[in-house]
């Protein structure tokens, strides 16, 4: 299994957005299970989060499903990613 992140730095450096993936290799497919949105007052202090979503622990997200940030640009960019990270081997 592999888990991926997609990092958003805003211009400022005072907004850091995060995607979260794992390949699901009986299907071969990238599957989204969070995203986090984290700022900070200013640069010398450090990222809290402000808003989340997961699929694993639902208690603690502060937003729905419907409301995450995805485009096909996050989809590409995860896809690109995971692509950059494939080798290939003998098997023998």
């Amino acid at each position: 299994m592999l888990n991926m992140e997609i990092n958003r730095t805003s211009e400022d450096g005072l907004t850091l957005e995060t995607w979260r993936f794992y390949f699901d290799d009986s299907k071969c497919r990238l599957v989204f299970t969070g995203y986090t949105k984290e700022q900070k007052a200013t640069k010398r202090h450090g990222f809290k989060v402000v808003q989340r979503w997961g699929a694993l622990d639902k208690r603690t997200n502060t937003m729905t499903l419907d409301e995450v940030p995805f485009d096909e640009a996050i989809a590409a960019q995860a896809q690109a990613e995971f692509v950059k990270r494939l080798t290939v081997v003998k098997a023998w």
